[in-house]
């Protein structure tokens, strides 16, 4: 809790009781005492197990959260015209609680593209409309929507591994 600053993310891997990899992710530190960890595969239940007896309560927002990912050379100059502060000074593997428009927003500079990159994190209910805004406001900037595919090739040039694919 020390090492993770509040509005800092940082990678990390868990493993099991021999020392095995289970999965990895990000753990971002949203407010002094309030974490979100991210990870490719549902982990809750391993969540739940190791943390018997540990003054933590974990809770499966999944539902209740919505992420999209902007990468790339313009990401920046496209969420400056629409977020309500300035991201230029926000540094990678830190986060932002802003507005997009009237829409409360945590933005975090991370991403799996080795790129300049952010992802958006909003409540469900929002996310066309965000998604609507970034593609009006990326337009001018060539934005260009795209899926799973393409960022597995980009993650790839950029020498990011996977689990269960790369290792």
């Amino acid at each position: 809790i020390q090492i993770c600053k509040v509005h800092q993310a940082m990678y990390t891997p868990w493993c099991d009781e021999y020392g095995k990899i289970i999965d990895d992710g990000t753990v971002q530190r949203l407010e002094e005492n309030n974490f979100r960890l991210t990870s490719a595969e549902p982990n809750l239940s391993w969540l739940l197990e190791n943390s018997i007896g540990m003054n933590v309560t974990i809770t499966d927002e999944s539902r209740n959260t919505a992420a999209l990912a902007l990468q790339g050379p313009n990401a920046r100059k496209i969420l400056n015209t629409i977020s309500e502060q300035s991201l230029n000074s926000l540094k990678f593997f830190w986060l932002t609680h802003t507005k997009i428009i009237d829409i409360p927003v945590t933005i975090s500079r991370t991403g799996y593209t080795g790129d300049l990159g952010y992802e958006i994190w909003l409540n469900p209910s929002h996310a066309l409309t965000l998604w609507d805004i970034l593609i009006d406001a990326g337009t001018p900037y060539g934005i260009t929507p795209t899926g799973l595919y393409a960022l597995d090739i980009a993650r790839i040039e950029a020498g990011l591994i996977l689990l269960d694919v790369d290792y």
